[in-house]
């Protein structure tokens, strides 16, 4: 096995002389340490076995580590929510947010917090045609908060921190979209509702301005995983995008907010799925008080997309960062099931007939985790 060209005495046994021996001697100790191409002629396990796989190229994760609710309440700790289109305290129009909440519950665009993983360190890492990428996260989804606009006084709260002014909590009603889905008008059932989480990939620079990140689908040049989130062209009822062609959404993990709405004049029709704690009672109908709240949900998502080195030059693999996009909800359009960006705010001052009732609610983000292999040599 060893190439050091060392005398073997045996079998022969002959009369050794001191000049043999120190022939073998000195080859012994020039001979080099390592198990390499240096020292080894047949291998009866590959090498390259011996020195790591010859196929993962790049092994990566990164979690924020944050913990929301420690005491069992939701906290107005801003730096873990993240809010819809309709948004009607912060402002609407934010198409997509990324996930950067710190392990000390503030957000934070630095590469190496929130979810802003670098690939070795700034330099990134060089692609090649066929990489397959295998992506990975999870997140943990703490509560929800409900907006609604105040009996009084004007102005939206936010039920789950405040509660202060706020209509008792069984006309969350008028929390629910009417938009017309189909022949119907309120909502539709289970899973009507949710939020998108999905990341993005930084093919510009190790610096990794939010900017830079795209859909990897369009980062890697593969017909997957391309839908645009951030283009805001399916706001609003009708405007949905067709789920049954070209949508690209393999990376996407959904979250769901709501368990049931039979109906806009059904009370109580609006319990979310998770919440993870437990406020005081939001209200009585009938002498029943009501408890919405649910334990708090993890999810968990992974895809694998392979590289093509065709289209245009060479690239490299800075960074990969979760984004949020929301809130949506599910329509029919032209007998083809379709999605759209809920835009309309809640108002429920005008009870019991209120003209406004849309979809307007913030989530709250924990734990959040992003993980990433690049493998090579692969088919």
């Amino acid at each position: 096995m060893s190439k050091s060209p060392v005398i073997n005495f045996y079998p022969q046994n002959p009369v050794i002389t001191d000049t043999a021996l120190n022939v073998n001697w000195t080859e012994l100790q020039t001979a080099t340490t390592s198990i390499n191409n240096e020292n080894v002629r047949w291998e009866s396990v590959d090498i390259r076995q011996l020195n790591g796989s010859p196929n993962l190229v790049n092994q990566s994760f990164q979690s924020n580590g944050y913990i929301l609710g420690l005491n069992g309440t939701a906290p107005a700790i801003p730096g873990a929510e993240y809010y819809s289109y309709s948004d009607p305290i912060l402002g609407a129009g934010t198409l997509e947010q990324p996930i950067q909440t710190t392990a000390a519950g503030v957000k934070s665009n630095l590469p190496g917090l929130g979810t802003k993983l670098l690939l070795n360190g700034a330099n990134g890492v060089a692609l090649q045609d066929g990489d397959i990428i295998k992506i990975d996260f999870d997140i943990n989804c703490w509560t929800i908060g409900e907006i609604i606009k105040q009996s009084a006084g004007g102005g939206y709260v936010l039920d789950d921190v405040s509660g202060a002014g706020t209509m008792p909590a069984w006309y969350r009603t008028y929390l629910c979209s009417t938009y017309s889905q189909g022949g119907f008008t309120g909502g539709s059932g289970m899973g009507e509702w949710f939020y998108l989480a999905y990341p993005k990939l930084n093919i510009t620079s190790g610096a990794a301005l939010d900017a830079n990140f795209i859909s990897p689908g369009f980062a890697l040049n593969a017909s997957t995983c391309q839908y645009p989130f951030e283009s805001g062209f399916n706001i609003g009822l009708g405007n949905g995008k067709n789920l049954s062609s070209s949508a690209g959404m393999d990376h996407t993990m959904i979250i769901p907010l709501h368990k049931i709405n039979p109906g806009e004049n059904s009370m109580p029709c609006f319990m979310p799925y998770f919440e993870g704690h437990r406020n005081t009672a939001y209200g009585s109908q009938g002498g029943v008080t009501d408890q919405f709240d649910m334990p708090p949900m993890r999810l968990s998502h992974s895809f694998t997309i392979k590289y093509n080195a065709v289209v245009g030059v060479p690239k490299t693999l800075y960074a990969i960062q979760l984004y949020i996009s929301g809130i949506w909800r599910l329509e029919e359009k032209a007998g083809v099931l379709s999605m759209f960006r809920e835009d309309g705010t809640c108002d429920a001052t005008s009870f019991p007939a209120p003209t406004s009732y849309g979809l307007s609610t913030r989530i709250y983000l924990e734990q959040s985790r992003v993980g990433i292999q690049i493998l090579r040599g692969l088919t």
